[in-house]
């Protein structure tokens, strides 16, 4: 990597420019990122459809439909009214259970990525990480919709909370976190789950 430095009149490689072009303390597989245009990202808080922060992508993210996470997770969230935000744990700090996860699944540019790094403190507070999500679809035959829900996985990063860091804030402010609502499906083929809703914002 800097052999960039050391070498004059010479075109950077595509990994060179990646790293001068996109680097963050917070993305250290920076350069790895930019080798594709998009990403996958389960989004499960603030940025879905409806929430405050919807915009961040700047309408440059695709939305591919609800998800579900396959693994189960915690979701606690920062208690702060209109600016309250989920942290879904692997481990629950609380006596709650530990659940799959309602969100959307969206494709985002990379760079939005890398900035989005930053805003969730990636490495301190949340790490991000490949995770399974479930689609839930139904068949088409012809013009008509078959009446069987049927499920696709689908491999995206995801944003979940450090353990350690939010534990620490648990010990010494614990008034100021709750559990996010949880909803029982009206199909068996589902299991309940976590919804951070825009109600989330009313019952802190």
């Amino acid at each position: 990597m800097w052999n960039l430095f050391k070498r004059k009149e010479v075109e950077p490689t595509r990994d060179e420019w990646a790293y001068l072009k996109g680097f963050s303390p917070h993305s250290p597989d920076s350069v790895v990122l930019h080798q594709r245009p998009y990403h996958l990202l389960f989004v499960y808080g603030r940025m879905q459809s409806g929430h405050a922060d919807h915009e961040f992508f700047g309408g440059e993210a695709m939305e591919l439909g609800t998800v579900f996470t396959k693994d189960k997770f915690a979701l606690i969230k920062r208690s702060l009214m209109a600016d309250s935000y989920p942290i879904p744990l692997d481990r629950s700090p609380f006596s709650i259970p530990e659940l799959p996860i309602r969100g959307e699944l969206r494709l985002v540019p990379t760079n939005k990525l890398i900035d989005l790094d930053t805003d969730r403190k990636n490495g301190v507070k949340f790490v991000r990480r490949m995770v399974w999500v479930v689609l839930p679809f139904r068949s088409r035959n012809g013009s008509r919709l078959m009446p069987d829900l049927k499920f696709h996985n689908i491999k995206c990063w995801m944003y979940v909370g450090i353990q350690d860091f939010w534990e620490e804030l648990f010990d010494n402010n614990f008034d100021m976190f709750d559990a996010v609502s949880r909803y029982t499906p009206n199909k068996e083929e589902l299991k309940e789950y976590y919804y951070f809703t825009n109600n989330e914002y009313n019952s802190s």
